[in-house]
């Protein structure tokens, strides 16, 4: 998927594009009229990062952003994303089974998981009651949560909140059909919700936060 958005509300000039190539999701961001910053991640599939791209993109629509105006002559997407790449020295020549290497130093976490097994309610519940008894340890409340569902939130403190466990209904009837069967009756998952059989493999992505020491503690116990 390709994808170029911008925004230009409340004073701010911006733009954010998505690209899959291969396996990989690069996501450009920044002030219109610079190169921006990019970030990549890595996926096990090129389906997976699809389907990451595809979530994301809708995420930044929700947000006010918008494509260009199809009124603004000489623009097009693809020129567009070939410039960036190009700006940030990322080697797009498919035909020669380019080495793609992400960029370093984004500020960015980017962590990938594998439940090969059937992870239960109480496999989850067992994870978070121990990350909130380490937490408590060195003094500090509770930040992961968990739904009777199955739904685990580590919450954020200078980062965005982060999902795990089950998916809600919402979530799974807000999907497309394709992926809705993906998640249903592949056991293929995405991010950080595991398939109703409770295996598949997804990415979390987290700043500077207390996530550095929560996200990889709940999943090396859970794993």
């Amino acid at each position: 998927m390709n994808g170029v958005l911008f925004y230009d509300k409340n004073g701010s000039d911006k733009f954010w594009a998505i690209s899959v190539r291969e396996n990989i999701c690069y996501t450009f961001f920044g002030r219109r009229g610079t190169d921006g910053q990019v970030r990549a991640s890595r996926f096990a599939s090129n389906h997976f990062a699809n389907v990451r791209s595809e979530k994301k993109f809708d995420e930044k629509l929700n947000e006010g952003y918008e494509p260009m105006s199809p009124s603004v002559h000489g623009f097009s997407e693809d020129g567009f994303l070939n410039f960036l790449f190009k700006a940030h020295g990322i080697d797009e020549d498919n035909d020669s089974k380019p080495e793609h290497k992400p960029p370093q130093d984004t500020g960015i976490t980017t962590i990938t998981w594998t439940a090969r097994k059937r992870v239960t309610l109480e496999n989850l519940n067992d994870a978070v009651t121990l990350v909130n008894t380490v937490l408590n340890a060195a003094g500090l409340e509770p930040h992961v949560l968990m739904t009777t569902e199955g739904q685990v939130t580590f919450s954020g403190v200078d980062d965005k909140d982060l999902h795990f466990g089950y998916p809600p209904k919402d979530f799974i009837d807000s999907l497309a059909p394709t992926a809705q069967k993906a998640l249903l009756e592949r056991n293929v998952s995405r991010d950080g919700w595991i398939s109703i059989n409770g295996v598949g493999s997804g990415t979390l992505e987290y700043g500077e936060s207390l996530h550095q020491l929560t996200v990889p503690l709940f999943l090396a116990v859970l794993m």
